[in-house]
């Protein structure tokens, strides 16, 4: 029989060896939950898109990233990448019309600052809906909004590249950026982006693999209070408008918490012989 000392000790060690392997299954369960980046290769274009929203050239290269259901694409040809993106969920698209969807992209390491595209940029201002007076608008009026709203995508926000200035740019601009949306009948926005691979500091030749982050903005903080709610389809706040859009806006708030609004690809640019 042991002596209350030894007893004693054998279960310090034993409780210290069953904490032990408590933290490590904990912490590889942890790792195992984490976000994996998608491992997606550029598909070859052999010519140029039309960048207007329209996903028709993309046939069914688009997949489906999991932690928040964004359908995504890529493609490049010589001169240029491209993206393709579509959203079905209500929320999401919210935040983009109101916030923008960020594209990222970097040729060293994913976790240093990378050149990156926002857009929808919306003009603020126009013709005041009716829509946005009613306290119950219907799912064919919100609709309306919101084509409404992106009608008033007239520039895109650019970051990071070497050569231009941060800033807004038209979508009429000669840099060799574009950006195009629609809203498809089945009400899910669809986008399109171009990057010229000169503006990136790569060729048709860069054969590394290059790192792109795609995120739907949301605020770091945003106040509220009883009298004032924002408007999901514009950047300005508005006297009270109806409870659909203190719901959607306070779903947004929590959503910001609980999903994860971007992730990371890891692609090789194409070559015509892939």
């Amino acid at each position: 029989m042991l002596s209350p000392k030894k007893a004693m000790k054998n279960s310090i060690v034993k409780f210290s060896f069953f904490f032990l392997i408590t933290i490590f299954t904990f912490s590889t369960d942890a790792f195992s939950q984490k976000r994996k980046d998608e491992i997606f290769n550029s598909k070859w274009s052999a010519k140029e898109f039309t960048i207007d929203g329209q996903l028709s050239d993309w046939k069914d290269s688009l997949q489906i990233n999991e932690s928040n259901e964004l359908k995504f694409s890529v493609a490049n040809n010589g001169s240029t990448i491209f993206f393709a993106l579509k959203n079905a969920d209500p929320l999401q698209i919210a935040k983009i019309l109101r916030f923008g969807l960020t594209v990222s992209v970097n040729t060293k390491e994913r976790k240093l600052a990378a050149p990156s595209i926002t857009y929808p940029i919306l003009e603020v201002g126009g013709v005041k809906s009716k829509t946005a007076q009613k306290s119950n608008p219907t799912s064919g009026e919100i609709e309306s909004k919101q084509k409404d709203a992106l009608s008033r995508a007239k520039s895109m926000s650019i970051s990071g590249f070497e050569d231009l200035m941060d800033g807004q740019i038209s979508l009429e601009n000669t840099y060799g950026f574009k950006a195009g949306s629609i809203f498809n009948n089945e009400n899910e926005l669809q986008i399109e982006l171009a990057i010229p691979l000169k503006e990136l500091d790569i060729d048709k030749d860069f054969t590394d693999p290059i790192y792109i982050n795609v995120k739907i903005n949301s605020p770091e903080r945003v106040s509220y209070s009883k009298e004032t709610t924002y408007d999901p389809y514009t950047r300005m706040g508005r006297r009270s408008m109806g409870n659909i859009y203190n719901q959607r806006e306070e779903s947004i708030r929590k959503n910001t918490i609980k999903t994860s609004s971007d992730f990371w690809i890891i692609s090789k640019l194409a070559t015509p012989l892939n």
